[in-house]
Parts: structure tokens; sequence; C-alpha cells
């Protein structure tokens, strides 16, 4: 599960690689959002590109919400889960490290019957927005949660708010911590633009800037 902007050349460098490796070893489905808030000729691109990525299927959902609560929310709207799916929330700015990525695929082959919950992969050993592995129970919730809400909160405090009606508390499900496996390339890619990232909580932020 991917939200995605019109950054080809970063796409090159974390998607693909990710994609390539995890497609070797699973029968990956990519659900991806791509919202038109640059040029007409980065979005064209993108759209080609995306495309291309080594994937068994990929459903492209091109739009201009510009609302990174909104794109979510079409991503929870129109996923038809299988049965056995296990499901990968994986922004579009995020690089699988090589070093990480035995340890990560073993992870992946053992998880659907293992007692974890999630697996988290950066360098918070909680569930958040960050690269993160989950199994069809906490997808159906989220799922329920988008598909009846109107105006939907920010997607990492909704999985915070779906956690604890869960388990009970926000830190009670089991997860299974491999640090470092994915690390954050759109920090490098927003200041070598120039571009500020705004307050993502924010209640009246409806657009990028």
């Amino acid at each position: 599960m991917t939200t995605a902007t019109p950054r080809t050349e970063l796409h090159q460098t974390t998607l693909e690689p990710a994609l390539k490796v995890l497609s070797e070893h699973f029968d990956i489905r990519l659900y991806v959002t791509l919202d038109d808030v640059l040029d007409e000729m980065s979005f064209k691109k993108s759209m080609k590109y995306l495309e291309t990525l080594p994937t068994r299927q990929t459903h492209l959902m091109p739009g201009k919400l510009g609302s990174f609560k909104l794109v979510t929310k079409r991503l929870y709207d129109n996923i038809i889960p299988e049965p056995d799916d296990i499901f990968l929330w994986l922004e579009d700015d995020w690089i699988l490290q090589e070093d990480k990525v035995d340890d990560f695929i073993t992870a992946l082959k053992e998880f659907p019957d293992s007692d974890y919950d999630f697996i988290v992969t950066t360098i918070y050993e909680y569930i958040g927005g960050n690269p993160l592995v989950f199994k069809r129970r906490f997808f159906d919730e989220m799922q329920e949660y988008y598909i009846l809400a109107d105006s939907p909160l920010d997607p990492e405090i909704v999985m915070w708010n779906i956690e604890t009606a869960i388990w009970g508390d926000r830190f009670k499900a089991k997860c299974q911590f491999l640090r470092d496996t994915f690390v954050d390339a759109g920090r490098d890619w927003r200041e070598e633009r120039g571009i500020l990232k705004e307050n993502k909580r924010s209640n009246t932020m409806t657009t990028w800037r």
C-alpha cells in the first residue's frame, strides 16, 4: 500500500528496488495512489513509470486530492483483500537497506504463522506511518474506519486508535522490531528542492504546499 506524488527519480531508488526484491519471494499486488500536485509532464511520466514496477498487479489510483488523509482513505476504500494477504504500508520515500534484506524476507515468510501482530522497520519500536507490516485483522478494522469516515484523521492517529480498539492499549500489540530496515529518503529530497513539510496533524491543512 503506497501513497505517492510524481517524483520518478526518487521512486527509482525507493519503490523499484524494494519491490524487485520482494517480488522474488512473494506475490505482490501494489495499490498506489498518485496525487497530481506538480506539472502535467511529471504526472504523465510518473503514471507510465509506476505501471512498470515489478509486481503481479499494480492498481494505480491517480487523482488531485492533495491531501494525505484523503489519499489514504482512497487506498483503503479500493483494496479488495485476498484471504491469505499480509500488508505492507510503504510510503514512496523509504529505501530498503541492502544489508537488511535477508532478515526482512525471513521475517515476512514467518510472519503469517507467528504471534506477532506487526513488523516495524525503522527507528521506532511501535507502529506508525513508517514502513509497517500487518495482518488481515488490523487491515479490516482500518478499512472499516475509512469506509465510514467522511473526514478522516491523520493515518498515524487512525492506526493508534485502531490498535487501542483491538488490544485495549496503544502499546499492547506484539511487534517484531527490525531496526533500520528502511531509511527515510524523503527528507533529503525535500531539502534539495527547498520544500518545507507542513504539520501533517493540522486540522485545517487540506492540500500540499
